[in-house]
């Protein structure tokens, strides 16, 4: 416990969510929303426009000509892609950058919130009830939010924490981060969710996607959601370094989620694909 002043301050130094995400993230909430909307936020932001503008061009994206402009761009991408270029220019450090705390290499956050947030728009039908595709996703990108964080202060100590799961001292490998310093990734998540003024239902995905059965009924199929998503993005190879597949399927899934052996199949398969045509082989935004 002896890191978490330190850890609650470094949270609240973290800047404000950037308007153009905040605008973004409350655009999708609208029924009637347009494409040509969601470029006319972005073109204000010249940071975001650059990094629309790479992704689009990028050789995942496969553009038949150069994209040179921000609607050819958002229209090659789409709109979840957009918001999560948006969002995650706002993780302090940005998503591509190493989490050294998890010994994780460049870009491994990015690609696996990526494929979280795929997986998770590919559940949320599936649950019961189901859950907006769109929340789904955005949920999926930001689940561990807070791992760019806790990774200063878990630097150089991964292996004790991996010591403590292996030993089974610790459930799994976000308890030992919650009995060493206070908080697990997921609780720094939802910190910055707060400071983000995010909606409910997104702080909720991210707070409980390790522990779903404990989340708000309301929301409790999004963290089931999110819960799979990202177990299945870990399978799939692309975790954050160390804790990767250290953590345990609540035993509630069954419950929310149903679905076969094979079509389970068909959605690594189909997320598969999908990873091959987004600018997931960049290191991130």
């Amino acid at each position: 416990m002896r890191d978490l002043p330190d850890l609650l301050a470094r949270i609240e130094r973290v800047p404000p969510m950037s308007t153009v995400a905040t605008r973004l993230l409350q655009l999708q909430s609208s029924p009637n929303r347009s494409l040509a909307e969601v470029g006319k936020i972005v073109e204000v932001d010249a940071g975001l426009t650059a990094a629309v503008l790479k992704a689009a061009n990028s050789a995942a994206a496969r553009p038949i000509q150069p994209v040179v402009s921000v609607r050819q761009a958002v229209t090659q991408l789409g709109e979840r892609m957009v918001l999560a270029l948006a969002v995650a220019g706002c993780v302090p450090g940005g998503m591509g950058a190493r989490l050294d705390g998890y010994e994780s290499e460049r870009g491994a956050l990015w690609r696996h919130s990526l494929r979280t947030a795929l997986a998770a728009r590919g559940l949320a039908r599936r649950c019961h009830p189901p859950v907006d595709a769109d929340l789904a996703f955005t949920a999926g990108i930001l689940h561990d939010l807070g791992k760019s964080v806790l990774s200063e202060t878990l630097k150089g100590e991964a292996a004790q924490l991996l010591a403590k799961v292996d030993c089974s001292d610790a459930a799994d490998f976000a308890r030992a981060e919650r009995e060493a310093y206070g908080m697990c990734h997921a609780e720094v998540g939802e910190a910055l969710a707060r400071r983000w003024n995010l909606p409910p239902a997104l702080r909720v995905g991210i707070r409980y996607h390790h522990e779903p059965g404990l989340a708000p009924e309301e929301f409790r199929s999004l963290a089931y959601a999110i819960h799979v998503a990202d177990v299945v993005a870990m399978m799939a190879g692309e975790g954050t370094g160390a804790d990767t597949l250290c953590y345990r399927m609540d035993p509630g899934v069954g419950t929310v989620l149903k679905f076969s052996r094979r079509e389970f199949e068909e959605l690594m398969c189909r997320i598969g694909k999908e990873m091959e045509r987004v600018p997931a082989g960049q290191e991130g935004p």
